[in-house]
């Protein structure tokens, strides 16, 4: 083996070639996940190292390098001389747990060997007896003193000391700090500052922090953040308007609305005479008729987008079932024209609208929404079982826009983020973040578009307190 001088714990500067031709061992590179996960481990004189790279030079050598974590499992970094003993720790190598109760302490080892053909053992009484001492921590890592969230960027200040592995990071829906409940924001341990969530959990979530050690240990307390992490945030913006959800505005005809907010067409009446008149088929007959429905009939108010969807793709969900079921829309024509107040009315004040709307046609797939607003129509013909309409929804897809404000301050009564005042014609979802105060948590009260979200910050007593934070906002 060639020299391998002293290194950083992530060494990619010096490198070493080894030869391994007396065991007639193969060696392949790895990656830095092999690094990380200990894959490519070896020993060199008393230091543990993992490398990455392994290029065959000679047959039965290799230059080993590219990166080398120095120093695994608290083995002490040291430069190394040429001939030292080099072993790849491969599957042949034995390993065993051990209690951590033994950290500290010294054990001994007896090795007996086999013969070529694995057997004749050794008597245990006639080898020698080995000393280790079991190296390791000794009680719980040190707490982490601080703990903060920018964005989606999580940081913290390290644990200093050696045997730290990383850190361990879980988070709780609402205020709630009990570590034994919390979900894992991510799979695994984090092995520094700063971390980028990759999955961010939306609404009031306490985030946690623990330092985690070579051997498992966690730190005795976390530190945490409250915070509003906000609404998530959509790949694509949609103004909606759910006619069943308004409690379809418009005029129904044979129709009726359920107990569900569906529409449903009513049943016909049976026909009767006087009392005083004779049966005119006998008792026991079959009824001499069938069960019947009125066709369904629903036609919408009129339903204008906002300005900023016109021109935009409109697209119409809808659910129902019916005999010759029919779905048809028309524009609402031109607008309204008045006269001074002081004239007359032209027109009797119950007749019909006296401007001509487009004739009804096909409601197609999409359209593209213009400014005169639309009329829809649902009908159906008389049939002996029920019509329903369990959903109709408009969607335009409208341009969206993202606003982010940074460093902005929130009073104790709380604040509007004037910043974003008349950027929006209307904000969908907020996310707000915390910088390091004694503000726990950062509420949205409103959303209004013309004055800017209502904010407030409030301590863990809920009680309100000035606070920094950063906002981003989606809307359109």
């Amino acid at each position: 083996m060639t020299d391998l001088p002293i290194g950083e714990p992530d060494d990619t500067i010096n490198s070493v070639d080894v030869d391994v031709s007396i065991s007639a061992a193969q060696m392949s590179s790895g990656t830095d996940m092999d690094v990380e996960l200990l894959n490519t481990l070896c020993l060199i004189g008393r230091e543990l190292v993992a490398y990455r790279d392994a290029e065959l030079i000679a047959p039965g050598q290799y230059h080993v390098g590219g990166l080398l974590r120095r120093g695994v499992y608290n083995t002490d970094i040291r430069s190394h001389a040429v001939g030292e003993k080099f072993v790849r720790m491969d599957s042949n190598v034995v390993k065993f747990a051990y209690d951590r109760a033994l950290i500290g302490k010294t054990v001994f080892f007896k090795l007996t060997s086999y013969n070529m053909y694995g057997a004749g053992q050794e008597n245990i009484e006639d080898v020698p007896a080995y000393p280790y001492q079991i190296s390791g921590p000794i009680g719980r890592p040190d707490s982490v003193e601080m703990f903060n969230i920018s964005g989606d960027v999580l940081s913290w200040p390290a644990v200093a000391e050696k045997d730290i592995s990383g850190y361990r990071i879980k988070f709780n829906r609402y205020q709630n700090t009990d570590w034994a409940q919390a979900s894992l924001i991510n799979s695994g341990v984090i092995k520094s500052s700063p971390y980028r969530i990759e999955v961010k959990p939306s609404g009031i979530v306490t985030l946690m922090i623990k330092a985690v050690d070579i051997v498992g240990n966690e730190s005795p307390q976390a530190a945490y953040i409250v915070a509003n992490l906000g609404d998530v945030l959509l790949d694509n913006v949609l103004e909606i308007f759910d006619f069943k959800a308004d409690c379809w505005p418009g005029m129904l005809i044979n129709t009726i609305i359920d107990d569900g907010g569906n529409l449903i067409s009513e049943q016909d009446s049976l026909f009767f005479d006087v009392d005083n008149l004779s049966n005119f088929y006998e008792t026991n007959a079959v009824d001499f008729y069938s069960e019947s429905f009125y066709g369904l009939c629903w036609i919408s108010n009129v339903w204008y987008p906002s300005s900023v969807a016109i021109g935009q793709k409109l697209k119409v969900i809808w659910q129902a079932s019916g005999k010759d079921l029919k779905i048809e829309y028309r524009t609402a024509g031109s607008s309204l024209f008045f006269n001074p107040d002081e004239d007359a009315l032209f027109y009797a004040t119950d007749s019909i609208q006296f401007f001509t709307p487009d004739p009804w046609q096909p409601l197609p797939n999409e359209l593209l929404a213009g400014s005169d607003g639309y009329q829809f129509r649902i009908t159906s013909n008389r049939s002996n079982a029920l019509s329903t309409v369990t959903e109709f929804v408009a969607q335009i897809d409208v341009p969206d826009k993202l606003l982010t404000l940074d460093d902005v301050f929130i009073s104790a009564s709380g604040d509007r983020l004037a910043g974003a005042a008349n950027y929006f014609s209307v904000i969908k979802n907020i996310q707000l973040t915390l910088q390091n105060t004694s503000a726990v948590s950062a509420r949205v009260l409103d959303k209004d578009a013309s004055l800017g979200p209502l904010v407030i910050c409030e301590d863990a007593t809920q009680t309100g307190v000035g606070a920094t934070i950063d906002a981003l906002i989606q809307g359109y």
